[in-house]
């Protein structure tokens, strides 16, 4: 009998392990309310903004809810932080709105499970000077409302928010 006691307690603690752990996977992309708007500009249309009209992009190395991008790379392409506020733009689904913890420890903000970025040049709102940019190892592109990389167009500055 106490030998089942013994074995009854280990199983239990073992099912506890294995609950947690799973739990654990599905935490590490968690929905987050990010202020994020869109703006519009010739030869790209409709992209993605912070509340304050700067534009974020995606980098093609970064893995889904994973980013490749640290160091140097994170100067230049400073990530968004997840600590905004809620969207008010209709034009941003805000269900594709995430974070991630990075390697930093910082929680930086998803969309379509894609971790955003500023660009370090972008100086003022409405500049999309890091659209299409080859840096660190991988192209950079502004972010569709749908959640898709913008591959058209050029860097330069947009018009109408």
């Amino acid at each position: 009998m106490r030998m089942m006691n013994t074995m009854h307690r280990r199983m239990s603690a073992l099912l506890f392990i294995a609950l947690v752990t799973a739990c654990g996977r599905d935490s590490a992309r968690k929905t987050v309310s990010a202020s994020l708007g869109t703006a519009s500009a010739p030869n790209v249309g409709r992209y993605l903004t912070d509340a304050k009209g700067r534009a974020v992009y995606m980098f093609v190395i970064d893995g889904k809810d994973s980013s490749a991008c640290v160091g140097a790379c994170a100067a230049a392409w400073p990530p968004l932080s997840a600590d905004s506020g809620a969207s008010a733009d209709p034009t941003v689904r805000s269900e594709l709105i995430g974070r991630i913890s990075r390697s930093d420890d910082r929680q930086q903000t998803t969309y379509n499970r894609m971790p955003v970025y500023y660009y370090e040049d972008d100086e003022q709102p409405g500049d999309i000077k890091g659209q299409g940019k080859n840096e660190f190892g991988g192209l950079w592109y502004l972010v569709a409302p749908s959640g898709d990389a913008i591959r058209s167009g050029a860097g330069g500055t947009a018009a109408t928010r």
